[in-house]
């Protein structure tokens, strides 16, 4: 398993209702990554997701820039990140720790689907 300790960043450009979003999450809450190539600012954008109470999921930030090459990298191999939130270092800058397993997405359903043969 790799680890990967950062924080979001870009709150303070989110909407409202991100931001809103953000001050009700809590350490321990999972968070979810996609990849955003067409960003023209950075085509190894990943963008950093919460779940709201009607299980939406909210744009709340980005993976910093200097950190978001080998993140973007791993999740186009389709490997499975889960995200947590350790702490804040303020408002609206929640601290995370990405873990990748090293089985990709493809392999965990391939190894499902073998289960019921």
């Amino acid at each position: 398993m790799q680890n990967f300790p950062t924080y979001v960043v870009g709150a303070n450009f989110r909407p409202s209702e991100a931001r809103a979003l953000i001050k009700r999450l809590a350490i321990g809450d999972s968070l979810y990554l996609k990849r955003e190539p067409g960003n023209p600012y950075d085509s190894n954008a990943v963008m950093v997701f919460a779940q709201d109470e009607n299980e939406d999921r909210v744009h709340i930030g980005y993976v910093p820039k200097d950190d978001n090459p080998v993140i973007a990298q791993m999740l186009d191999e389709e490997l499975e990140p889960t995200v947590e939130i350790t702490s804040f270092a303020g408002t609206l800058k929640p601290a995370i720790l990405i873990q990748f397993s090293e089985e990709s997405a493809s392999d965990s359903e391939e190894a499902s689907a073998d289960v019921g043969d």
